[in-house]
This record gives C-alpha cells, structure tokens and sequence, in this order.
C-alpha cells in the first residue's frame, strides 16, 4: 500500500500535549499515530454531520 503523505505540524497547549502522549504510551502507538487517528475520526464526524444537516435543509421538519 502506498499512502501520499502530506506533512501536519502544529503546536498544542502542555496540558493536552502531556494527555496525549500518556494515552500513546498506555496505548503502546506513537504520537503521530493516535493524533492522525483522532484527526480523521473528526474530520468523518464533521463530514457527517454536514451531509445530515444539508439533509435536514432540503427536508425540514414541518409542525414542530
């Protein structure tokens, strides 16, 4: 399998740096991995919920 890779850096607040590699060590699975994990769990959520509410737009519920 031959994935293309675009390169992501960004900063994170200490708190949240400190949970994440905790849950990667617990975890046994680097940083970048639980994070590119998390990051496509939220960009599918946001994907669905837009579909979902482009549906709601085309079909309002009527008598509410």
């Amino acid at each position: 399998m031959n994935n293309k890779r675009q390169v992501m850096v960004f900063h994170a607040p200490k708190e949240l740096y400190e949970q994440t590699k905790d849950i990667s060590t617990e975890e046994m699975v680097s940083i970048s991995s639980l994070c590119r994990n998390a990051l496509k769990h939220l960009v599918t959520d946001y994907q669905n919920s837009r579909k979902v509410s482009s549906k709601l737009d085309e079909n309002p519920i009527v008598g509410r």
